[in-house]
Parts: C-alpha cells; structure tokens; sequence
C-alpha cells in the first residue's frame, strides 16, 4: 500500500482508519486495548473486520468518540507502533471544513454509546436491533463511526449511502471510497525513520 505522510496535507481533513495490532511485550492494559480491538473487527467482518476507530485529525489536532466520550486530542497519540492508520480523505470546500470543524468542536463530552456497539452486534449475528429494547440514543451518544458520519453530514457530505447511521462501522469508509465520496490517501507515516503508524 502507498503511504501517506503525516506532513503531506496539514491543511486538509482527514478520517483515520485505525487498527491495533498485538502489542508485544507490553503491560497487561495495552493487551485490554487490543482485545477490545479484535473483537470489534470480528463483529464487523461483513464489512470488511479490517479497522476498529475511525477519528477525524486535521493538522495536528484529532477528534474522536472514544470510550470515556467524545473529545479532541493530539494527533501524535496515535504514533505508536501499535496502531496501524489508513488516511482517507473527501474534498471540502473552507465553509464545509469550518462547519465539519465546529460541530466536532461542539460535541467534545458527548457520551460514548455503548448500546450501539451491541445493536451492530446484533446485527452482524442475523438479528434486527430494532425489534428488540434496545435504545437508540442518536447524536446525544455516539460511537466511532456515528460520530464522524455525522460529522461529514454537516459539510453535506453522506458517507453512509443507504446504511442506517447506527450500522455504518469502521469499515465502511471502503465503501465510501468506492463511491468515490472518499480518496484513500494510503497508510500513515510519521515520516521519521520510514515508522508507519
């Protein structure tokens, strides 16, 4: 696969694709990590199983839903060795950036939504979520995928097709790269000593 530098676009928006990969004489928490990982990959195989998060960085900056909530963070976070990152990319014009931005901006703090996880589950193992009591929590909870969706529908930009929001996993942003709604820029590299992220 080509690479994509971390320098390459500074300026542009970006959706990371992530996966974890074993982490190898490393202390029991990252292992916790990497289990959480797989089994997210191994529910979604129908889609692919390839990537686990997905997150939105510009420059130096991230935002993502993670499991304590949705926050902004460092993009150089996600430099260990152990996280293996796709660049993909959408072409915006400034006003769609700055409203994709601001409503990232907005959410920091929205709760993870851990019923969503389940829902997908569910839905991967031949049963409708929507037929049983499960909530749907919409925007006021978010998990990885919801949260950048959402996020490129400000812009006016619709990732998901004619998947329903809460099903649209890591994986799909192949599909929308497909579809030519995004370019796949090529696995990240921080540049310094040809390290891949």
């Amino acid at each position: 696969m080509v690479t994509e530098l971390f320098t390459a676009h500074p300026d542009e928006v970006q959706i990371w694709a992530v996966r974890v990969s074993p982490p190898a004489g490393r202390r029991f928490s990252y292992w916790l990590g990497y289990v959480a990982s797989l089994v997210i990959r191994i529910f979604t195989l129908g889609h692919g199983g390839r990537y686990s998060h997905l997150l939105i960085r510009l420059g130096d900056t991230l935002w993502e839903a993670a499991a304590s909530g949705v926050r902004q963070g460092r993009a150089d976070e996600y430099r260990d060795s152990r996280f293996v990152a796709d660049v993909y990319a959408a072409p915006l014009t400034a006003e769609q950036r700055e409203r994709l931005l601001a409503w990232a901006r907005r959410t920091v703090g929205t709760p993870y939504d851990w019923t969503q996880l389940l829902r997908i589950a569910l839905a991967e193992l031949g049963q409708n979520p929507d037929l049983l009591p499960i909530p749907d929590f919409g925007p006021e909870r978010m998990i990885c995928s919801e949260f950048v969706a959402l996020a490129y529908r400000q812009a006016g930009v619709d990732l998901t097709s004619e998947a329903p929001l809460w099903g649209w996993t890591p994986d799909d942003v192949r599909r929308a790269a497909s579809r030519g709604v995004l370019e796949l820029r090529g696995r990240l590299d921080w540049g310094e000593n040809g390290e891949s992220a």
